[in-house]
């Protein structure tokens, strides 16, 4: 936020900012989350963040937390919640619970291999809600090229694990398998060896209960 012109700060309808709160994948503390975003308010010289992103297992496990950002929400602080949804248990709590009536927004993974959170975007947007796409092209861990030329019919998350940009194991390890291995190259058009990323991005925005896809650069 520093390093953000300060062309771009202040009170714009045209710009939006999105804050992610919890650090590593954490759950913030609802003592700490007004101090948070009353600090990034001061960074970026405006009166409110247009979408706090946090964790689903954050939210629904803290009634205090749900109950500070709806206080933030109520004063204007923040004028929309996301919450996010990695992990196949988040989407088990989700099918089980139900949106939040809080929530105005759901960051999910979705992509042409890993389709497992579509019952949890049905849901959301037959609540209302909006849904935003993650890892629509199996994320950043592996290059486009590995994810397509890999055999992974045969190869497992060691795999992965060696062809990853970083190092990484445990729980993401699987995370990151579950949402890259899989028949890509089925998106190849006829003469093509390397699809087009583009043509996962539009694959994913055919369902049409899929409000936009977030792409990292």
């Amino acid at each position: 936020e520093v390093h953000i012109p300060e062309e771009l700060k202040g009170n714009r309808e045209d710009i939006h900012f999105s804050l992610k709160s919890g650090k590593g994948g954490g759950a913030p503390r609802a003592t700490d989350l007004e101090g948070e975003v009353d600090r990034h308010l001061r960074n970026l010289n405006r009166d409110w963040i247009d979408i706090l992103r946090l964790h689903h297992y954050a939210y629904v496990g803290s009634a205090l937390l749900a109950e500070k950002i709806a206080a933030l929400k109520q004063a204007g602080k923040i004028r929309s919640v996301c919450l996010i949804r990695h992990y196949l248990q988040d989407q088990l709590v989700y099918a089980d619970r139900g949106s939040e009536p809080e929530a105005d927004v759901d960051l999910v993974i979705y992509n042409y291999v890993s389709r497992w959170q579509e019952p949890g975007i049905e849901q959301a947007a037959q609540a209302g809600k909006g849904v935003l796409v993650m890892k629509a092209l199996g994320g950043q861990q592996l290059s486009w090229e590995h994810k397509l030329l890999t055999d992974w019919a045969q190869a497992g998350a060691e795999t992965v694990k060696r062809l990853a940009v970083r190092d990484i194991s445990g729980e993401e390890l699987k995370l990151v398998h579950s949402f890259v291995s899989g028949p890509w190259h089925e998106l190849a058009e006829p003469g093509e060896t390397i699809p087009r990323t583009d043509t996962a991005v539009q694959w994913v925005l055919k369902n049409q209960n899929v409000s936009s896809v977030l792409v990292a650069v």
